[in-house]
C-alpha cells in the first residue's frame, strides 16, 4: 500500500514533528523495480533515506509488510539513530528462514504481476465483498 494510506495521521503528525513516508521499493509513488524487492534491500533503502536527508534520532513506523522492514533494520543496522518504533499489524519474527522465504516469495509474486497480487491481496483484506470503488486506490497505481 502506499504511504499516502496514512494521509491524515501525516498531516496531524506534521503539526509537531517532520514526518517523512517513504514508499517501498515497487509499492505507491516510488519507483516500480525489477529487482530488489528484498527484506535485506528495503533495510538499505531505508538506510540510505537516512543518511541522504542526515536524519537522527528517528522514530520508524512500519505497516503490514513494513514491519519486518523495521524490525530487519533494527538486526542488521542497529538502535544508534533510532529514537523508537511503532510496529502496526505485521508479522514479528522475520529472522526465522521460513518467514524470509514466505516473504520473499510474496514480494516475487508481486514483482511478476503488479496488478493480480495487489488486486487479490487487497480484498483479501476485507471480510465481506466490498464496491469496485474501495479498490480505486488499487487499480489507479496500476
Amino acid at each position: 500500500m502506499p504511504a499516502d494510506i496514512f494521509e491524515p495521521q501525516i498531516n496531524e503528525l506534521s503539526k509537531r514533528f517532520r514526518v517523512i513516508a517513504l514508499d517501498r521499493r515497487s509499492q505507491g509513488n516510488s519507483q516500480k523495480a525489477s529487482e530488489g524487492n528484498t527484506l535485506e534491500r528495503h533495510v538499505q533503502d531505508i538506510k540510505e533515506l537516512l543518511e541522504h536527508l542526515k536524519l537522527q534520532n528517528v522514530v520508524l513506523l512500519g505497516w503490514s509488510n513494513g514491519v519486518p522492514d523495521v524490525l530487519m533494520f533494527v538486526e542488521q543496522i542497529g538502535t544508534t539513530n533510532l529514537r523508537g518504533m511503532v510496529l502496526v499489524d505485521g508479522f514479528l519474527n522475520v529472522s526465522d528462514p521460513q518467514m524470509q522465504k514466505a516473504m520473499n516469495n510474496m514480494l516475487k509474486a508481486f514483482q511478476a504481476d503488479r496488478p493480480k497480487f495487489t488486486d487479490g491481496f487487497v480484498r483479501s483484506m476485507y471480510a465481506s465483498k466490498q464496491s469496485e470503488n474501495t479498490f480505486y486506490t488499487s487499480r489507479k497505481n496500476r
